[in-house]
């Protein structure tokens, strides 16, 4: 076997490795996620105890990490879906429309973490620390199952590739 052939096999088996590995590796924060809701406190599911309102939720930190994660989710649709299927602009970056944003964006997610922390800090103690970002990886993961982001998006005429 010539030394080309053996590096298409090697790219090939490569790249299938890391695709496997890639579902896997998925796979593997989508059952720790799923744990994580089903579970809950160990009485309820974590949403049965968010919309139940229990007395141990704080709910001003609750709802502000809700609404801190509503913005970050805009911005994310505005560049993904907006400027980059619908305009057909894929090298749109943040820093190129606006330079503020990836900051708000940062600013959001930050708040939003801390916030969900402290809302549930009264439920769960310390295992909100670890649980908050667990739970974040699970519903980051869960897009990859999601057929509209999955696939690529195409512009709609060739005049939106040439501006």
């Amino acid at each position: 076997m010539t030394d080309p052939q053996r590096e298409i096999e090697t790219t090939v088996s490569t790249s299938v490795r890391e695709k496997i590995w890639d579902a896997v590796d998925n796979a593997i924060w989508t059952a720790i996620g799923s744990f994580l809701m089903y579970y809950g406190d160990g009485k309820r599911s974590l949403p049965n105890l968010l919309l139940q309102k229990d007395e141990r939720i704080n709910g001003l930190f609750l709802w502000t990490g809700f609404v801190c994660f509503l913005l970050n989710a805009c911005i994310f649709l505005y560049f993904h879906f907006w400027c980059g299927c619908w305009m057909g602009r894929r090298d749109v970056t943040p820093e190129l429309v606006a330079p503020l944003v990836l900051k708000c964006g940062t600013a959001a997610m930050m708040i939003s973490i801390a916030s969900f922390m402290a809302a549930l800090w009264g439920v769960f103690g310390w295992l909100a620390v670890p649980m908050i970002p667990l739970l974040g990886i699970f519903f980051t993961t869960i897009l990859e199952w999601v057929p509209f982001i999955r696939g690529k998006c195409e512009p709609q005429s060739n005049q939106a590739k040439t501006d």
